[in-house]
């Protein structure tokens, strides 16, 4: 047996065997040791294998945060099968289709989606998860029931090049597409991670975002690979930020990551005021943009953490990183998404001319072995392009992020693709509009759209959350005409008290347009 794990799934075999006793995942007051999970991964695998699941199947898994979640996928994993996270959120409709479009027959879940699963048009063979007697029209299994079956090692026919895991692109951003990640992929962001953020065994990380969102990958991979406890962040302790900050003062967390939301939520509510944080050691943020005046405030009572702005879309994981340390160091100018890491190549080019030379502005396309495979079904090919260069040909993937490139080769972000509208006959991009609107002292966050003008033309739209009472939406518009080209001066301003969301906790801009409509 090699000293190094090939599958996601030898990572617990390895890891157990060093420390059998350590805790690997906690979920409320309950506990998971590596040997712990190991054994009943290994038993929910060989109870696929009763049931028919076969090497490559896809397995769903549709459930919130339990105990059982590590074990569902470590389980399916050893099975030789990829997990299909399911938004646990998400109505019946959209579980559906993408039932139907990954031809998942097994489901692993909780009695609390039972409702959402009365309500499924699709064929299912069965339910792990739920009593037996359940009235659903396929067989269900209790947890009990598979922890009363054999330990033994599961024979598996995985290899590094099969399919480990299918998550797919959140509804705010149009048609979700299923996207793949072999077992390799996944252990090379899972190796890279640890070995960029100093991991060891004695770490203590956080899982905030869900199973079906991509940041969950280190959470599930780069903490068990060396050792580390993970604790799990159940959906009541997410609902109110003191609960958040009582979390991760009492368990002594030392690596948080997540979406900014909750960092935002816990700064200003005050509740992290006073307390002692200096188990902390990193603090991981991505998936949107977090205003300069908040990165400041968060290094003044992380004193003892490094605070990374991490990028990379689900389709690379992890391909570029900044990091911060005081306050000083963050300025207003923006916040760059940094450099790739040792192990990813980028190149900023003409997205007209993705095989022309590099230029300064342009579209960021991202070579690296954390890549996934490809789309579900072969879709949208052309998120790929080939390009011969140092004797070879390498295939990058076109993210559709437009950055810039400055002169010490750091990049920033700049917009994406889609968002770049014509004003008033003009090029604006919205994350401009945004960035600009967030950095105001006045506005507590915003969020800025596109909606369909009069004559058909796009307009834009932005909703903000005031910093307090006195802030009238005159006196934005007034600092933005002082910020902002006439053009990208919103057409109508409206105060919210929040924002809808995915379950990943970013803002949900076509949740959010549809309000305005």
């Amino acid at each position: 047996m090699s000293t190094e794990p090939r599958l996601l799934s030898e990572i617990i075999e390895r890891t157990a065997a060093r420390c059998p006793h350590h805790a690997a995942f906690r979920c409320r007051d309950e506990l998971l040791t590596y040997a712990d999970l190991l054994t009943k991964s290994r038993q929910l695998a060989n109870l696929l294998f009763e049931i028919g699941v076969k090497p490559g199947d896809r397995v769903g898994v549709f459930a919130g945060k339990t105990i059982e979640l590590p074990v569902a996928v470590f389980g399916v994993l050893s099975a030789g099968a990829a997990y299909v996270p399911l938004d646990p959120g998400a109505p019946a409709s959209r579980i559906e289709s993408m039932i139907s479009d990954c031809g998942i027959r097994v489901l692993i879940s909780e009695p609390n989606r039972l409702r959402t699963l009365r309500q499924l048009e699709v064929r299912l063979s069965a339910v792990i998860g739920l009593d037996e007697a359940t009235d659903l029209p396929c067989s269900c299994i209790d947890w009990k029931n598979v922890y009363a079956l054999s330990a033994d090692i599961p024979k598996v026919t995985a290899d590094p090049n099969s399919l480990a895991y299918v998550i797919y692109t959140s509804g705010s951003t149009g048609e979700p597409k299923g996207i793949m990640h072999t077992h390799s992929s996944a252990m090379a962001y899972a190796r890279g991670a640890a070995v960029t953020y100093g991991l060891t065994g004695e770490d203590r990380l956080s899982n905030f975002p869900p199973l079906h969102f991509d940041q969950s990958i280190f959470d599930f991979f780069s903490g068990p690979l060396v050792g580390a406890s993970t604790v799990l962040i159940t959906e009541d302790v997410m609902r109110f930020s003191a609960n958040l900050a009582d979390l991760i003062e009492r368990a002594r967390l030392t690596v948080w990551y997540s979406v900014p939301m909750p960092l935002t939520r816990m700064l200003l509510d005050g509740v992290l005021e006073g307390r002692d944080l200096s188990s902390v050691r990193w603090i991981l943020y991505g998936g949107e943009a977090y205003p300069a005046k908040y990165l400041r405030e968060l290094l003044r009572l992380f004193p003892s953490a490094t605070i990374s702005n991490v990028y990379g879309p689900a389709e690379t994981n992890q391909c570029t990183y900044f990091n911060f340390s005081r306050p000083d160091e963050v300025d207003d100018g923006g916040v760059p998404i940094g450099r790739p890491w040792r192990w990813a190549e980028v190149r900023v080019v003409d997205p007209n001319q993705v095989r022309g030379p590099a230029v300064k502005e342009g579209e960021l396309l991202v070579h690296s072995p954390t890549m996934m495979a490809g789309y579900w079904g072969g879709r949208s090919p052309e998120a790929f392009v080939d390009i011969e260069e140092c004797g070879g040909v390498y295939r990058y993937y076109r993210t559709g992020d437009q950055v810039r490139i400055d002169d010490d080769g750091c990049l920033f972000f700049v917009g994406r693709r889609d968002r770049m509208i014509k004003s008033r006959g003009q090029r604006v991009e919205l994350d401009e509009v945004e960035s600009v609107l967030n950095s105001l002292d006045r506005v507590s966050e915003a969020a800025v759209f596109a909606s369909p003008g009069e004559h058909g033309s796009p307009e834009i739209h932005a909703a903000a959350i005031p910093a307090d009472d006195s802030v009238t939406i005159r006196s934005i518009t007034l600092s933005l005409r002082s910020l902002l080209p006439p053009a990208a001066i919103p057409v109508q301003i409206r105060f919210v008290e929040n924002f809808p969301r995915t379950t990943s906790g970013k803002i949900d801009r076509i949740a959010l347009s549809r309000r305005a409509g």
